[in-house]
């Protein structure tokens, strides 16, 4: 029944999965013949058929052709034909020529060489900052031009020949090794000058005999000759004059090398790659190209890169091959090379020799032995009987060493034992009451040592391995076959938590419900199904969930005073949720570690996370990145004596080193890319390519622009599909908002104002960007919106105003000017006549005789009426008598006129009124004939003697009132129109007329 096997793979040294980048991914031309990293991180890809800059999500096309997006002469970008020159200047090899980029501006300018150096340049090989070897070809020679600071320094000389490519390379000592044609290496001394020749390879092309040997020197002064008339590797001895051959029977001649970040050197001839790398002191040669060839076609490697990020680019005659060539702290084991469903892997334990066994679920069924870094077989099975036939252990999920019996335990339908020393496996307890045999039946092993098991919530049973007893039978819990036991484990105060498929349940040792905790709890769960538990050293407890993330749980602990216990208030203890948002790659997590530097590791269904739980710093780990399955098992974690950390999933079982991965790492720099908007009116899409993160850079929107865009990167060339951003844009947003992976943010129709957009960053393995980036926003408002339209309509609304204003004054003056001349022509002209007329008929009819004198009296009396109407009818509309001071004295005059005569006493009283204010003509004219009209009446049908007027406000309204004592019957009726005369004016000014015959009251 225990079964150990051994599969033929490649562990240890695994190199990651390599990534790769063609014309399907945007890339313009598949022949990259240069590739070269600037200050921010972006990639300068150069092919022949001109530049393109990559920046993780998109490409910039750099060429001489229309649909370029930066115009640029140069074609054919040489093989390493791109190299930084410094912080701020690239230089790119094209056509024979040297091109000067400025990464402020992305200006570029041809670099001209002295007159004395001129010629074709062949080649550049950079040497230190600002430091260039240039190889130049002129009309009859070849020279090597030193390239420093901005000073040109000849090295030396050779003939030039029908095969014109020379190689330079620096040793510790400044020495430079020039291989040329015909003379083969020259070394020359930088105190001597030339100081050698030697010739260690030749051969004859095309009749003419050659002795060129490329020159490879690493950082421990190992010097490698790379000959052309074999396809081999050596490396020479200078002291004996003697080379080794250290690789033979390659496809071509060796034509790059690199040495990386690592102390790794990699050759490559035409289409093969080697490494060569230390183990023990001993130099191993890898040939790598089956690993990086198994998914993409090429035949013809054109250079090799390491960027910053420690990832080897390799360009080739079909594209970019990515592949991640940092410190090897992932081991591998137990996997099925091309699956990606192989050794699936359950429980994991350490014996107390120090070999790990781990459980295969199926492909190799059964347990395995990893011992001293390498699986190993060879151990005679011992069959249980019951399971004889399978021939191996069937089932098993969990497995618990208990160091003094020096045994693992699992669980079956009964408690087994595996006693790897004895190679036996016993039964330790019939237990198939509490199990189900095609459920997790789940078994973990507590602080002191007692193993807890059970199907369900009820079945849930602590077992002594010692003495072979059961502790305790949890009966009293929930009785329900729908709660299913998945995980165990304990808190400091010897509770038990238990994970089940309903909740978490957390219990005393002697079975009593201590609390429960879901998803409609207080605090609640995010999800119910709690796939693993685990205690960290400072006892605060760590869930992980299906599809919920982890819940970090701070317990609310106090201490005895007395008695020395810690006492959990679970209620009160502080839950705290981490998901996708805060760093997770995937919800589902169904195994957590703790490493010796208090880093959480959890592994979820999309990958292996590391938490910096001081730093709160997410880091993932993939497949890209050595990992052999991105999808993990629950019951597969499990942290050695050594302090590794052992990760078991899909395919195999995952070795971690966290001594090689505590310090992390940095994200590269986040930056602006550019800035495009569509202009409705132009119907046109404008776009800017951003060449630094200018955070004063100002920003015009018009109102006429439909949208406006920010692209930015955070450069993660294999993980970068899965970074993360948080945008703020102050203005309307206060709060960080989580923006996903894209990499971009467009705004429509955003309201006029200043703004200021924010960027943040997490990178794919979760490490968040150095700070942020930000940009300055103006959005303009259309024109009817501006503070300057709306001050010139304004001044053009106010000079309307004044217009009219103006107008009618005048309108109002001429009036006033009219109305006074009116009234003092018919003063003055009709008056006089009318008085002329009167005067006359009063002589005449003094003279006359008895039957004409009365109607010469009837003449002149009329005329006299005339002439007092004329008056009141000229006072009325002269502008000089418009105030209700004037109107009262008018009354009063009328009074004395009309009254006076008839012996009739009056009484003439006003109330509060606006005297100096100005009554508008109508209104006066039709008061002032109304009140004589009514009069007027007084003096013709009354038989008064006294009348009481009274002019004022009363409530808020004017009043006027005209009363006399006399009797109604003296009042006839009439049929003139003086009271229908009255009542039309009233209407005419909108007052309400009364007249009371009973008091004669007006």
């Amino acid at each position: 029944m225990l079964h150990f096997m051994c599969i033929s793979v490649v562990c240890g040294q695994n190199l990651p999965r390599p990534s790769y980048i063609t014309t399907e991914d945007g890339l313009r031309n598949r022949f990259v013949t240069s590739v070269c990293m600037d200050n921010r991180n972006l990639i300068w890809i150069g092919t022949n058929q001109g530049l393109e800059r990559f920046d993780g999500i998109e490409f910039l096309r750099i060429h001489n052709q229309k649909s370029s997006d930066i115009y640029f002469p140069g074609t054919d970008i040489a093989k390493s034909g791109i190299v930084m020159l410094n912080s701020q200047t690239l230089w790119v090899l094209a056509d024979e020529k040297i091109y000067s980029w400025d990464l402020c501006t992305y200006h570029w300018s041809e670099f001209k060489l002295p007159e004395a150096f001129s010629g074709k340049v062949s080649g550049i090989n950079k040497t230190g900052e600002n430091e260039v070897f240039i190889h130049i070809r002129s009309s009859d020679k070849i020279l090597l031009i030193q390239y420093r600071n901005g000073n040109f320094q000849k090295i030396g000389q050779t003939e030039k020949s029908k095969y014109n490519v020379t190689h330079a390379a620096v040793d510790s000592e400044k020495k430079i090794w020039w291989s040329t044609p015909l003379e083969g290496i020259k070394i020359y001394n930088p105190k001597v000058g030339l100081e050698k020749i030697i010739k260690p390879d030749s051969i004859i092309w095309y009749g003419l005999k050659l002795f060129v040997v490329p020159v490879f020197i690493d950082s421990k002064d190992r010097i490698f000759f790379f000959p052309k008339s074999v396809n081999e590797l050596w490396m020479y001895d200078p002291v004996n004059n003697s080379h080794t051959v250290i690789a033979a029977n390659l496809d071509s001649p060796v034509y790059y090398a690199l040495e990386d970040s690592q102390g790794n050197v990699w050759f490559a001839s035409r289409k093969k790659l080697l490494r060569l790398r230390q183990k023990e002191g001993e130099s191993i040669l890898d040939d790598e190209t089956g690993h990086i060839a198994k998914r993409f076609n090429y035949t013809q490697i054109n250079q090799l890169y390491e960027d910053n990020d420690k990832v080897l680019w390799i360009a080739t005659n079909n594209g970019l091959i990515k592949l991640p060539v940092g410190p090897q702290w992932i081991d591998r084991f137990l996997v099925v090379p091309d699956q990606e469903w192989g050794n699936e892997m359950r429980g994991i334990f350490e014996a107390g020799n120090g070999d790990i066994y781990t459980f295969c679920e199926n492909y190799t069924p059964g347990l395995h032995r990893i011992k001293d870094g390498k699986e190993t077989t060879g151990l005679e099975p011992q069959y249980y009987p019951y399971l004889k036939k399978y021939g191996k252990i069937d089932g098993g999920n969990s497995f618990c060493y208990h160091k003094k019996l020096d045994k693992a335990y699992f669980l079956i339908n009964d408690l087994m034992s595996v006693d790897v020393s004895k190679n036996q496996v016993n039964v330790e307890w019939a237990c198939d009451e509490i199990t189900e045999k095609l459920e997790r039946n789940p078994l973990s092993m507590l602080s002191d040592s007692i193993l807890i098991l059970g199907h369900t919530l009820s079945k849930t049973t602590l077992y002594d391995p010692v003495n072979k007893k059961v502790l305790a039978s949890f009966r009293n819990l929930p009785n329900s076959e729908e709660i299913k036991n998945i995980c165990f484990a304990d808190d400091r105060s010897g509770n038990i938590w238990i994970g089940t498929s309903a909740g978490l349940y957390i219990v005393s040792r002697e079975g009593k419900l201590l609390d429960y905790f879901h998803t409609e709890s207080n605090p609640a769960l995010p999800n119910n199904t709690v796939l693993t538990i685990r205690r960290d050293r400072n006892h605060n407890m760590w869930l992980g969930t299906l599809g919920g993330g982890v819940v970090f749980v701070k317990l609310q602990v106090t201490k005895g005073v007395n008695s020395g216990r810690f006492t959990i208030d679970y209620k009160k203890s502080a839950f705290e949720f981490i998901g996708k948002e805060d760093g997770l790659p995937n919800e589902n997590v169904p195994g957590i570690l703790e490493d010796d530097y208090g880093n959480m590791w959890f592994s979820t269904y999309d990958g292996l996370v590391r938490y910096q739980t001081e730093s709160d710093v997410f880091q993932t780990f993939l497949t890209l990145d050595g990992i052999s399955n991105n999808e993990f098992n629950y019951t597969s974690a499990f942290k050695d004596s050594k302090g590794n950390l052992w990760f078991g999933g899909l395919n195999g079982l995952n070795k971690i080193n966290p001594d090689f991965a505590v310090n992390g790492g940095v994200a590269n720099r986040l930056s602006f890319t550019s800035f495009s908007k569509y202009n409705r009116r132009s119907r046109q899409q404008e776009r800017t390519f951003i060449h630094d993160n200018d955070d004063q850079q100002l920003y015009q929107i018009s109102p006429f622009d439909s949208w406006f865009q920010f692209n930015w990167t955070l450069p993660d060339y294999i993980n970068y599909n899965k970074n993360n951003y948080y945008v703020k844009l102050d203005g309307l947003n206060e709060d960080w908002q989580y923006h996903g992976n894209q990499a971009y943010i467009r705004y429509h129709s955003l309201a006029p104002g200043q703004y200021r957009l924010h960027i943040r960053g997490v990178d794919g393995k979760g490490i968040k960007s150095q700070g942020e980036i930000s940009v300055r926003i103006k959005v303009n408002p259309i024109f009817y919106e501006t503070w300057w339209f709306r001050l010139l309509v304004m001044f053009f609304a106010g000079g309307i105003i004044y217009a009219i204003y103006r107008y009618n004054l005048n309108k109002k003056l001429e009036m006033e000017r009219m109305r006074v001349r009116i009234a003092s022509d018919l003063h003055d002209e009709v008056g006089s006549m009318l008085s002329g007329l009167a005067m006359q008929g009063e002589l005449l009819a003094e003279s006359s005789g008895k039957s004409e004198k009365p109607k010469l009296e009837k003449i002149a009396g009329q005329s006299r009426e005339v002439l007092s109407k004329m008056r009141d009818l000229v006072w009325s509309i002269d502008s000089r008598r418009d105030t209700v001071q004037n109107l009262l004295d008018r009354m009063r005059e009328i009074l004395e006129e009309l009254l006076y005569p008839k012996d009739i006493r009056f009484e003439f009283e006003t109330g509060e009124l606006p005297l100096n204010k100005d009554l508008p003509v109508n209104i006066r004219q039709h008061l002032f004939l109304i009140f004589k009209e009514a009069v007027t009446n007084v003096v013709r049908h009354s038989n008064a003697d006294h009348v009481y007027v009274y002019v004022g406000n009363l409530n808020q309204d004017f009043v006027m009132i005209i009363k006399d004592n006399g009797s109604q019957s003296l009042h006839p009726s009439t049929t003139g129109m003086g009271i229908l005369n009255m009542k039309m004016r009233a209407d005419k000014i909108g007052a309400t007329p009364e007249l009371n015959m009973k008091t004669a009251i007006w």
